[in-house]
């Protein structure tokens, strides 16, 4: 069944016209590191702001919910931009192992993201600790994502 949405993406307009550019594919990553980029900062200032010591808040958790608008705009730029990747050789991302890795860490990463932001506020050190595990849950995303282009 998604193998089959990978093979429809790879026969549509928007993915033959990725594949037969010499600079869209670059453009694209551009935006989707740059994006990526964003959402790390936000989280690492978010988390930080959870452990209360480097970053003072006035609450902890006001640094998380003031950035929470920041983390789902570039979230959804780093999403928007990695479906636009994934145009560029469908298959190739179908069957790479390191794809199949980020995108189980980037499933624990939103679940990771929504604990904290439940838990923030109300449970000091437990959110702490989620923010933390978040931010090692989309390290590890960008990590499997660069051993994508090495596998």
């Amino acid at each position: 069944m998604i193998r089959h949405l990978f093979e429809f993406y790879a026969a549509s307009a928007p993915g033959q016209a990725i594949r037969n550019s010499s600079w869209t594919f670059a453009v694209i990553e551009m935006a989707h590191l740059f994006a990526l980029a964003l959402l790390g900062g936000g989280l690492l200032v978010a988390g930080i702001g959870l452990f209360g010591r480097w970053l003072q808040f006035p609450a902890r958790a006001d640094g998380w919910r003031g950035l929470r608008a920041f983390l789902a705009w570039s979230l959804a730029a780093t999403a928007a931009s990695g479906v636009l990747l994934v145009g560029s050789n469908p298959l190739k991302y179908y069957f790479n192992d390191a794809f199949r890795v980020k995108m189980l860490f980037l499933a624990g990463g939103l679940v990771l993201a929504i604990l904290t932001d439940l838990l923030a506020g109300r449970h000091g050190r437990i959110a702490a600790l989620a923010g933390l595990a978040t931010l090692a849950a989309w390290l590890a995303v960008a990590t499997a994502g660069r051993l994508i282009g090495l596998l």
